[in-house]
């Protein structure tokens, strides 16, 4: 900004330097073609020498200005161009400027491309580690209920086991009661037919006379024993009659197993499908865990591809970016050098300009001194006219 402002004040210094010059040099003419034809009319035969002195004085004056003033325009060229190669200078840097935003934005692009997938890598290893925990969830699940049936199956089998071995040392004990009773009243029984009959016999051998009634007294008693063979039978049939209550038992405990048989096996297909629900789960998994390691591989792969391209373009960048800083400071010393060539120049040409302004005052000076000398003589020569 301040070289084109220095630029712009050295161009209007020296268009006003041109415009002086330019004003000096029709003076100059306004003198050669009307002041000095009549200077040479009135002047006397001493005046022309004097005349072509100055002439030619201010020839030599006018031909080192218009140097000067092709010098000047020759400076304003140079500035010209060097002001065009710093404008294009300006437009390269902003281009550059422009490059390097692109290239950021690109890069930005990709950074965020990259932090999208993975975070969505992260989203699908957290939905893996949940469908584990969930895997992990059914198998402790699966080991509680079949440690739950086992135990109820145990349980169960031993409270069958002791209820039917109960129920059975009851049977037994009360059946080996019975049949104890049973046979002590039939000994008892016999013992007493037995007792009986002999005494009978003896009776009978010994009272033949009364026969007839100890036939009788023996139907009788036989009447006794029948009837005493009848309770038995009865007492027996009772103890006997205490059995089905005993069988009902035994039934509703074998019914109560086979229900707890059933149970089981309803829990065992459970216990059965729960495995093949986990065994698809495991290989839903286990197929999510290959398609999943699969996209990791190939998004692994783009991203290595991707940081490849990105790392090149920004080894490019970083090349392109030494290169122009070198280039950059090499424009730099040049155009330092250039002002610097320009700056000694320019105070040169403005010296000059100094000097050519001074002569040129000086010019004016003598151009004015001539006109006035113009002007008297032409007043006396209208004065010794009119005389």
């Amino acid at each position: 900004m301040l070289s084109h402002i220095s630029f712009t004040l050295l161009l209007l210094f020296l268009e006003s330097i041109t415009r002086r010059l330019s004003d000096t040099v029709r003076a100059m003419d306004y003198t050669d073609i009307y002041l000095r034809p009549r200077k040479k009319e009135s002047a006397s035969p001493q005046e022309p020498l004097r005349s072509a002195q100055v002439d030619s004085a201010a020839e030599s004056r006018v031909e080192w200005m218009l140097k000067g003033a092709f010098s000047v325009q020759q400076l304003l060229d140079r500035v010209e161009e060097l002001s065009a190669r710093v404008c294009m200078f300006d437009e390269k840097m902003v281009n550059l400027t422009k490059l390097v935003k692109l290239a950021q934005g690109i890069q930005e692009e990709k950074e965020a491309d990259i932090r999208f997938q993975q975070q969505e890598l992260l989203s699908r290893l957290k939905r893996l580690e949940q469908a584990c925990a969930r895997l992990e969830d059914m198998e402790t699940f699966k080991q509680f209920i079949i440690s739950k049936v086992q135990e109820t199956l145990e349980d169960a089998h031993q409270a069958f086991l002791s209820d039917l071995a109960k129920i059975r040392a009851d049977g037994e004990e009360q059946a080996a009661r019975t049949k104890q009773r049973i046979e002590n009243t039939v000994s008892d029984v016999r013992r007493d037919v037995e007792e009986r009959i002999a005494s009978l016999w003896g009776e009978a051998e010994q009272k033949d006379l009364s026969r007839q009634e100890a036939q009788d007294t023996l139907r009788e008693k036989l009447r006794l024993v029948e009837s005493s063979l009848r309770d038995l039978e009865m007492s027996v049939g009772r103890d006997y009659s205490r059995v089905p209550p005993l069988q009902e038992k035994i039934d509703g405990i074998t019914q109560s197993l086979s229900s707890l048989e059933q149970k089981v096996d309803k829990t065992a297909g459970t216990v059965v499908t729960l495995g093949n629900e986990a065994k698809q789960a495991r290989a839903l998994l286990m197929e999510e865990i290959e398609t999943t390691r699969q996209w990791v591989t190939r998004n692994l792969q783009r991203v290595k591809q991707h940081v490849e391209v990105i790392s090149s373009d920004v080894e490019q960048l970083h090349n392109g970016r030494a290169d122009l800083s070198a280039r950059i400071s090499r424009i730099s010393c040049q155009a330092d050098m250039e002002c610097k060539k320009l700056r000694s120049q320019l105070s040169q040409k403005a010296l000059v300009a100094d000097a050519l302004d001074n002569l040129v005052q000086k010019e004016f000076y003598k151009v004015e001194d001539v006109a006035l000398r113009h002007q008297s003589l032409r007043t006396e020569v209208g004065a010794v006219k009119d005389v």
